[in-house]
């Protein structure tokens, strides 16, 4: 998609007023959103802009979904939308780039991680943030301290869970060699992480042993970082 469509595509989206709005960075997070989703779609329909061309909701998405991609024209989109509801799983809302729209009533905060708010997140993340689905109860005691420590408005707190978790549980898949071990190495995509590491010395290693080896990289490092990453894929 070029700029002149995206242009098309963003003004002809903020001509109305929207309903229920997701934005995902990139291809990854809809998994964090499709509970959600299917929870919210009968009797509603959704708006869901990605930045990701490679996303496949833009070749097949749900009924009751209209999928749009936007990049180059996202700043101005967030600042200038008008819903009801516009819901993300991205930190730091109106902290840098993106803004707030004052024609968006609410703004809703999933989280894609079952993490500290505080440990693992900027000290601001959540502060633009109307309500936040927490997927513990240790999440609303620390957002409720981080209130009162920094006199902020309270924020709608509701008890979530983090479904990813239950529904990969009820897959139950069998253990293939209960006598072959299996290492997951699944590091995050800050500097100096184990993909900058020792990532191919360790899968060198790990390759003459009698195991099976899976690797999970996070999102945000295959994005910022595609050609390391295309090479530790050849590994």
């Amino acid at each position: 998609m070029g700029f002149l469509s995206e242009y098309r595509t963003v003004n002809n989206l903020l001509r109305e007023e929207q309903g229920i709005v997701f934005y995902a960075e990139s291809r990854h997070y809809y998994q964090y959103f499709e509970q959600l989703i299917k929870d919210i779609l009968p009797g509603s329909s959704i708006t869901y802009i990605t930045s990701d061309k490679k996303d496949p909701l833009l070749q097949a998405a749900p009924a009751g979904i209209r999928v749009l991609y936007c990049k180059w024209m996202l700043g101005f989109l967030f600042r200038e939308l008008r819903a009801s509801v516009m819901i993300m799983t991205m930190p730091d809302l109106g902290n840098y780039f993106l803004k707030k729209s004052p024609g968006v009533k609410q703004y809703v905060y999933v989280f894609h991680a079952a993490v500290s708010t505080h440990l693992q997140y900027r000290k601001q993340a959540f502060d633009h943030y109307d309500t936040i689905l927490c997927t513990g109860d240790y999440q609303v005691k620390e957002i409720r301290k981080a209130e009162a420590m920094f006199q902020l408005p309270a924020k709608q707190l509701l008890p979530y869970g983090y479904p990813l978790i239950s529904r990969l549980k009820q897959m139950n898949r069998p253990v293939t060699d209960p006598l072959l071990p299996t290492y997951l190495i699944a590091p995050s995509w800050f500097s100096g992480c184990i993909f900058e590491s020792c990532m191919e010395a360790l899968l060198a290693q790990l390759s003459s042993m009698p195991c099976r080896v899976l690797v999970r990289s996070h999102p945000e490092y295959e994005k910022r970082y595609p050609e390391r990453f295309r090479r530790i894929k050849k590994c």
